[in-house]
């Protein structure tokens, strides 16, 4: 029977990881869009769809990681 991991555990396990990729040094006080996040994870081989980068958005702002600038 086949399987898969639970969306909430693959969404928690993402959400770390790309907390941790944005807060490195280098990216400090940068300022993030949908495509820029899109593209520096792809760069560092973490090709993620662009539905699956704004559902990690949401979760960056709903975990109080990141909030939006004008």
């Amino acid at each position: 029977m086949p399987f898969e991991v639970k969306h909430d555990k693959y969404l928690a396990t993402e959400l770390e990881r790309v907390t941790s990729i944005i807060l490195m040094p280098k990216f400090w006080n940068r300022a993030w869009t949908i495509q820029s996040l899109k593209t520096a994870l792809n760069d560092i081989g973490l090709d993620y769809s662009l539905p699956q980068i704004k559902e990690l958005n949401e979760e960056l702002h709903k975990a109080g990681i990141v909030e939006d600038k004008e």
